[in-house]
C-alpha cells in the first residue's frame, strides 16, 4: 500500500478505538448514575428512620449498619439498639449470670469460705459509710479506708469465693471481681489529698469528688451483686 493510505487506515483505526472507550465509559457512567439514584430511593428513608429513633440523635454504628448493608453488600448488619429481642427482651452477655442461677459446688461453711464473706462484707461496709460521709461532707478525710495491701486483700477474698462456683458461676464471680479491683485502685487513687507544690494539701475539688463518688457506687453495686451468690 502507498505510505499515505497506511497512515490514513491506521489513523481510522486509532479514532474507532477512541470511540469506542468512551461509548463504554458513558455505559458505566450511565450505570452508575443509575445505581445511585435507586441506592437514594431505599438509603434516604433508613436515614429517616435511624435519625428520627430515641432522642433524635444516632451514632456513627448505626448509620454504618444501615448505608454499609445497601452500598457494601447484600446483608444488612442490625444497629445496636436492635439488639434485644421482642419477646425475649434483653439478653445477657456470656459472664452475666443471676444470682439465683449459681451453682455451689464447694463447701460455703469453710473457715476459708467464712472468713472471704467477712472480708467482703466489711469492705462493703467501709465503701457505703465512705460513700455516705463524702456526700456529706466534699472534704471528708478518707484515708482511713486506703490499705497498702487492700486490693491484695480484696483479690485474695473474691478468689475464694470464686472457687466455691462451677465453671459457668466462676465467670460470673470474676467479671464481679474485676469490677470490684477497679472501683477499689480507681477511689484509692484519688482520696489522697492533692498537694501544692510546697507539698502541702490542698482542697479536693468537685471532679476528683465525683469521681471518687462514681468509684464507691460502682463498687458497692458490684459487691452486692457478687455476695448475692454465697449464702
Amino acid at each position: 500500500l502507498h505510505p499515505l493510505c497506511s497512515s490514513e487506515a491506521m489513523w481510522c483505526q486509532v479514532a474507532a478505538a477512541k470511540r469506542a472507550r468512551r461509548s463504554r465509559a458513558s455505559a458505566v457512567l450511565l450505570l452508575a448514575c443509575g445505581y445511585v439514584g435507586l441506592a437514594g430511593i431505599f438509603v434516604l428513608p433508613a436515614f429517616t428512620l435511624v435519625l428520627t429513633e430515641g432522642s433524635g440523635y444516632t451514632s456513627r454504628r448505626a448509620i454504618l449498619a444501615v448505608t454499609g448493608g445497601l452500598l457494601g453488600s447484600s446483608h444488612v448488619a442490625a444497629p445496636s439498639w436492635a439488639a434485644e429481642n421482642i419477646f425475649l427482651g434483653k439478653q445477657k452477655g456470656a459472664f452475666e449470670v443471676d444470682s439465683k442461677d449459681g451453682v455451689i459446688v464447694g463447701d460455703a461453711d469453710s473457715k476459708e469460705a467464712v472468713a472471704a464473706k467477712k472480708k467482703l462484707v466489711k469492705l462493703q461496709d467501709e465503701a457505703e459509710a465512705a460513700l455516705a460521709a463524702l456526700q456529706n461532707d466534699t472534704q471528708v478525710d478518707l484515708s482511713g479506708m486506703v490499705d497498702r495491701f487492700g486490693i491484695s486483700e480484696l483479690r485474695q477474698a473474691t478468689n475464694s469465693i470464686n472457687n466455691l462456683m462451677d465453671d459457668t458461676t466462676a465467670a460470673a464471680i470474676q467479671r464481679f471481681q474485676r469490677l470490684m479491683i477497679q472501683a477499689k485502685y480507681q477511689f484509692e487513687d484519688d482520696i489522697p489529698f492533692p498537694l501544692n507544690k510546697k507539698g502541702k494539701p490542698q482542697p479536693r475539688g468537685d471532679l476528683r469528688r465525683d469521681r471518687i463518688v462514681e468509684a464507691l457506687k460502682s463498687y458497692i453495686d458490684n459487691s452486692k451483686k457478687l455476695l448475692a451468690f454465697v449464702p
